[in-house]
């Protein structure tokens, strides 16, 4: 009778150990199913933030690229301030302001401009030249072509001899101190009519436009050079925002003097005659 009780309090007590492990095994399903719902909304929660950085990334590379972008554009027009074209640069660059220099009349002293419609010569030391050049060839072909080419002729020594004799002009820009700014340009030789397109500066610092009368010279090996022989210069900040001026400037002996120095120019009692327009691009 005592074994008999003790097998069934045995019997009993293994009932409840079948029972508690099987509580015990939904409590292990339960945290399973748990550890993986939290496992899934943390990965969910990853995917956001990367999701949300990548985003952020490419918001910050595409203002970055906007940023290079209009810093390209600032650099491009940065290299054209105070430069200065044989064409219309207006057409190429949108915002800028650019003066138009046109000459319209030369009165030079004993000396000889040949250009492509003759030569005009200056005899005795009293003489006045002062001349009207046409401007029936602008736009033309042939003038388009030796403008868009006018620095072809610039090397010492090139083959150009039937450049040899004719005038043109330079024009060159230069600071306060007399250092050369931008990029200067000229006419082709034998026109002196076609204009020069000068690009502004956004900062008001003071410029001066200098135009240089030129000859294409031979020498006597046959080699060719380019020969200043009287020059003149106007201070940009004097137009002020005039959208169209003459202006009659008088004409120095060479050597070019961009310090401006009035103890080395000296005037040669003629002037040019010149014509500048302010554009907008």
């Amino acid at each position: 009778k005592h074994l008999r009780e003790e097998c069934t309090s045995l019997q009993s007590e293994k009932a409840n150990w079948t029972t508690e492990k099987k509580a015990l095994k939904n409590e292990i399903t339960k945290l399973k199913a748990s550890l993986e719902m939290s496992a899934k909304l943390k990965d969910n929660e990853e995917h956001k933030q990367e999701s949300a950085k990548k985003d952020d990334a490419s918001k910050v590379s595409g203002a970055e690229s906007s940023k290079g972008t209009a810093n390209n554009k600032d650099h491009a027009n940065n290299w054209m301030e105070w430069s200065a074209f044989s064409y219309d640069i207006t057409k190429q660059i949108k915002g800028a302001e650019v003066w138009k220099l046109t000459i319209e009349s030369v009165d030079a002293k004993k000396k000889k401009l040949k250009l492509d419609d003759g030569v005009m010569s200056i005899k005795g030391s009293n003489s006045k030249l002062s001349r009207s050049f046409s401007t029936k060839k602008i736009g033309s072909k042939e003038s388009t072509n030796l403008a868009k080419s006018d620095m072809s002729f610039d090397a010492e020594g090139s083959a150009a001899s039937v450049h040899t004799g004719k005038t043109f002009f330079v024009v060159t820009i230069v600071d306060d101190l007399g250092s050369v700014v931008g990029k200067p340009a000229r006419t082709a030789p034998g026109d002196v009519s076609s204009p020069i397109y000068v690009v502004k500066g956004r900062e008001k610092v003071p410029r001066f436009l200098f135009i240089q009368l030129q000859q294409r010279k031979e020498r006597r090996d046959g080699s060719c050079y380019n020969s200043d022989f009287e020059f003149s210069f106007i201070d940009l900040n004097h137009l002020g925002e005039r959208s169209d001026c003459t202006c009659h400037l008088p004409l120095y002996n060479k050597p070019v003097c961009f310090t401006r120095d009035l103890k080395k120019t000296k005037k040669t009692g003629g002037q040019i005659l010149a014509r500048i327009s302010l554009l907008r691009g």
